[in-house]
């Protein structure tokens, strides 16, 4: 599909649920910011809705890391981050204050990446790192949230920042 055809489905099902006040958010990547502008050409963006931040790893094929690092990371990703990036703990945190600041009576679209909707998608239940990244995603793919709902959880994943 698309960056058209998908802003446009996704801007029709907005109107469907009766979406008003259109705040598009989007992140730096360039794809999501492309996404963000078909859907509204005065879409926001917003660091904290970033992609995990993978540091010295991004770019890199994964047997191209080194094997200790990624162990590491494999064995505690909520708590560690590979070299120069950050932890899921971390890309919670962030996602926490961005839901916060929402107003929960608007309609928002937020264009963002896979682990910021897998995070969106667990948010107020018991965390279990296995089954948040197992979820398939696909380019485009629409899901919608409850705010008031995200943001009466004051623990997501059951985490404390």
């Amino acid at each position: 599909m698309s960056l058209p055809d998908v802003a446009h489905d996704l801007f029709h099902r907005l109107a469907v649920c009766g979406g008003r006040g259109i705040d598009t958010t989007g992140t730096i990547k360039l794809r999501c910011l492309l996404l963000a502008k078909q859907i509204n050409a005065e879409a926001v963006v917003d660091a904290r809705l970033m992609e995990m931040n993978f540091g010295s790893w991004e770019s890199r094929l994964w047997a191209d890391l080194p094997r200790l690092e990624v162990d590491a990371w494999l064995d505690d990703f909520l708590n560690f981050g590979p070299p120069a990036g950050e932890s899921l703990r971390t890309v919670s945190a962030r996602l926490f204050a961005f839901i916060q600041e929402l107003d929960g009576d608007e309609a928002v679209i937020v264009v963002t990446h896979a682990t910021i909707l897998r995070l969106l998608l667990f948010w107020d239940v018991d965390f279990d790192p296995v089954r948040l990244f197992k979820e398939k995603l696909s380019f485009g793919e629409y899901r919608s949230f409850s705010l008031k709902g995200l943001q009466e959880v004051r623990k997501p994943l059951g985490l404390v920042f």
